[in-house]
């Protein structure tokens, strides 16, 4: 199998470049599209000014972050319970991860995908016109980490088990005779 020219490979990577930026300008579209707007309204009021809108520098994602400090439980605390209320729904996917380093933190991840029409534009047309895919939906998460006070009376860290681990590691070196 013979390479492609050089001219080929360097038109190759170009035209990769250009649908790149074709699809980050497709992706004000997502951001801007009425959903978004609706789940942060979903928050309540006084939490709202706290949550951190990003949009997928390299996806049709855009995601919504907010942390919780200063909690007293991870599973009655008003703020929390308020705040996770909107996304208990079905249409939402719903994780949860522990962490305890310092204090117990658990954090909430709801995702959701999202219809969208792209308006007609140059960046689709050209997207279109060169064989590329105009989104059609897009992921939208909702991610909240709640934060416990560390000497919460209701919720702490405790050890459960200790496990001992045996490693073994090999050394390598390289040795050419």
């Amino acid at each position: 199998m013979r390479l492609a020219s050089i001219t080929t490979r360097i038109a190759n990577v170009k035209k990769s470049a250009q649908a790149n930026a074709h699809r980050a300008a497709l992706r004000e579209q997502i951001v801007a599209h009425p959903e978004v707007a609706n789940v942060l309204r979903a928050f309540p009021p006084r939490l709202r000014r706290n949550v951190n809108i990003y949009g997928g520098e390299h996806s049709d994602d855009v995601s919504l972050f907010l942390s919780l400090y200063s909690l007293d439980s991870l599973k009655s605390d008003k703020r929390l319970l308020a705040a996770l209320a909107p996304f208990t729904g079905d249409e939402w996917a719903a994780t949860t991860h522990d962490y305890m380093y310092h204090e117990p933190n658990r954090d909430f991840a709801f995702t959701k995908k999202v219809a969208i029409d792209i308006k007609p534009n140059a960046h689709s047309r050209w997207l279109d016109k060169h064989g590329y895919n105009i989104p059609t939906s897009f992921t939208l998460s909702v991610r909240i980490a709640a934060y416990a006070k560390t000497d919460s009376p209701t919720c702490r860290i405790v050890v459960k088990e200790v496990r001992e681990k045996v490693v073994q590691e090999e050394i390598k070196e390289i040795v050419c005779a």
